[in-house]
């Protein structure tokens, strides 16, 4: 293993000072061991002698949302293992010496800059107050169709994953389209095979929050295109009933969705202040010759309705790891 990973301090005398330090190391592990011979560590596991410690795999638990205290053993397995795979992994680059790879280097160093402006943002986002009872009672009033006129539709749809390059021309002639099967049979005209899935049932908390009054004045048999993600759906109005929510209910999903959308503005706000108060200059082929021309942002999503994102898996946290 290379000095990297080992401790580089060794003891060069074997005088009384080393000698009182071993039988402190001695006293140690000894008052450390239970009545079942056991040492109390934090060490979960060893591999080539190199150590996986129990704060790594909580490391990865605490980034692991929704994780029920029920499913905490299981996950906690799991995630060593995969810290076993990574240790190995490690080890065999440290062999190879691609830690002095140059793109080895410019990764890791990316890696760095990503990790301390994510650890800034977090910061900054950590600092937003909670939404009060007045905001969301207010948020609750305002979107009935969430909550007092909250419903369910069931669909038959066709799921585009990614719009098409001739999505404008294509768009007009879908919005003709009385039935599914006559979508369908134009998006087969384009070339498209679309599959077609039956009696999907969206609550109004899955569509998207601006088309949420349209979806309201539809009635079974109408065919409406609407977004989802970075693609677009085509659906046919099966059934639709009322299933309305009460605010109590409702609140504690208003006031998270609430949080989320003040700590993603105040993210915007703070990443828009320091590029602001930054000196910035161009040069070479990104000289656009027009200081005061405003950066390009990638389009910021629609936020999706309170109650939409509810996926949580023991998976994310292991995935972390690759």
């Amino acid at each position: 293993m290379p000095a990297s990973r080992r401790s580089v301090y060794r003891s060069t005398s074997r005088g009384p000072v080393a000698s009182l330090a071993a039988a402190a190391l001695v006293a140690f592990a000894l008052t450390s061991c239970g009545s079942n011979g056991r040492t109390a560590t934090q060490v979960a596991a060893q591999v080539n002698g190199e150590e996986i410690s129990v704060h790594q795999i909580n490391f990865v638990l605490q980034r692991t949302p929704g994780l029920t205290a029920d499913r905490a053993a299981e996950a906690k397995h799991a995630i060593l293992e995969r810290l076993i795979e990574q240790e190995v992994l490690v080890q065999a680059a440290d062999a190879s010496r691609l830690d002095r790879d140059p793109e080895v280097l410019q990764r890791l160093e990316a890696s760095k800059r990503e990790i301390l402006a994510r650890a800034h943002l977090e910061r900054i986002a950590a600092a937003v107050p909670k939404p009060d009872e007045k905001e969301i009672a207010e948020f609750f009033a305002a979107q009935p169709q969430l909550f007092t006129k909250r419903r369910v539709y069931k669909f038959d749809e066709v799921g585009l994953a990614t719009r098409p390059a001739n999505w404008s021309e294509l768009e007009k002639q879908l919005q003709l389209a009385k039935t599914l099967e006559e979508a369908a049979t134009v998006l087969r005209q384009h070339r498209i095979d679309p599959a077609i899935a039956t009696n999907v049932t969206r609550p109004s908390e899955q569509l998207p929050l601006a088309l949420l009054a349209k979806f309201e004045q539809l009635t079974p048999g109408d065919v409406v295109l609407y977004p989802l993600n970075s693609g677009v759906v085509i659906a046919q109005v099966r059934a639709v009933r009322t299933e309305p929510v009460d605010q109590k209910r409702a609140g504690p999903i208003i006031e998270q969705f609430l949080l989320n959308k003040k700590r993603s503005d105040a993210v915007q706000a703070e990443t828009k202040r320091l590029r602001d108060s930054a000196q910035i200059k161009y040069l070479g082929e990104f000289d656009v010759g027009d200081p005061s021309r405003a950066p390009m942002h990638a389009a910021r999503p629609e936020p999706s309705a309170p109650g939409a994102d509810t996926e949580s898996e023991i998976d994310k946290g292991v995935k972390s790891l690759k």
